[in-house]
């Protein structure tokens, strides 16, 4: 069995994640351009990191990227394994050579917290429009049919929690939606047969058994 542009749910966040980092990186944004990443945490002005970091940094501190990769559906397609002209396994002895297509479809979310309403908003635009316009190259590589399309959405900016009723709130939040759909082409050849002979090897086996010597 061979497959090409294989997808994968870790590769799909690096995708999401390092040209993040490489844009922050070397295009800071804000005021005196404060709004920097660095691999250094110490140096970094913002945090570019996953979801599953969620607790382990103080939301209030710095302004943060969180990424989660998402929810994903698949569907399975044949190409060129059609029955209605097949001969049979009686004529090709067994040799089936089949390709299929699966198809990945879902939805990732970037998720954008800082303590300022205006770093938030100034954040949420950098990274839509990041998204927006590097979309075509993203969804050109690794097999990816679509990044991005037919659109992004972003969600309200709202309080995230609250000391107690009354106070400002430690923490803006933005939540940007991505859509996207990826193309995975797998291919049997000459499986039809090996799986005839252990099929045929079982059987055999089973008749020994029934069969008292």
């Amino acid at each position: 069995m061979s497959y090409a542009h294989k997808f994968s749910p870790l590769e799909h966040y690096y995708l999401l994640r390092n040209p993040l980092i490489y844009f922050f990186q070397n295009y800071p944004i804000g005021k005196n351009n404060n709004l920097q990443y660095d691999p250094d945490e110490t140096k970094s002005q913002l945090l570019i990191t996953s979801i599953d970091n969620y607790y382990e940094v103080k939301a209030n501190e710095k302004p943060r990227i969180l990424i989660d990769r998402g929810a994903y559906s698949t569907r399975t397609l044949g190409i060129d394994n059609s029955m209605v002209n097949s001969e049979g396994p009686y004529v090709n002895r067994g040799n089936n050579d089949a390709s299929y297509m699966i198809m990945y479809e879902g939805t990732s979310s970037i998720k954008i917290q800082a303590r300022n309403q205006g770093t938030c908003d100034l954040l949420t635009d950098a990274v839509s429009h990041f998204y927006l316009w590097s979309a075509p190259l993203l969804a050109g590589s690794n097999g990816y049919k679509t990044f991005g399309q037919p659109g992004i959405t972003v969600s309200s900016l709202a309080p995230t929690d609250t000391a107690q009723v009354g106070d400002s709130p430690t923490t803006f939040e933005v939540v940007i939606g991505i859509p996207w759909s990826h193309e995975e082409l797998y291919m049997y050849s000459q499986d039809g047969v090996i799986m005839k002979n252990c099929f045929l090897s079982v059987n055999g086996a089973q008749q020994n058994i029934s069969q008292p010597s």
